[in-house]
């Protein structure tokens, strides 16, 4: 599955927060997982009823990393799986 984070996620993101970064509300919007949260390197969601924590790219952390440091970020997308 595709994910996409959006310049809006940023827009709308919110620093150190598990539920509100902007991986968090990109794998939401994908998943329909309105709890999906975000970990450092780490994302839950229920997907599909589905209850899955994986292990996000490493380009994905260094993103969740700078932006929660208030670095400059800027929309990119990554590819991830959910298994049961």
């Amino acid at each position: 599955m595709k994910v996409n984070v959006t310049a809006e996620d940023i827009a709308r993101g919110i620093r150190v927060s598990a539920n509100s970064c902007p991986v968090a509300r990109a794998l939401q919007r994908c998943t329909g997982d309105r709890l999906a949260t975000v970990d450092g390197s780490r994302a839950t969601v229920n997907y599909h009823r589905n209850f899955a924590r994986f292990r996000l790219p490493p380009e994905v952390s260094y993103f969740v990393s700078d932006f929660d440091a208030g670095r400059p970020v800027a929309p990119f997308s990554f590819e991830f799986e959910v298994t049961p």
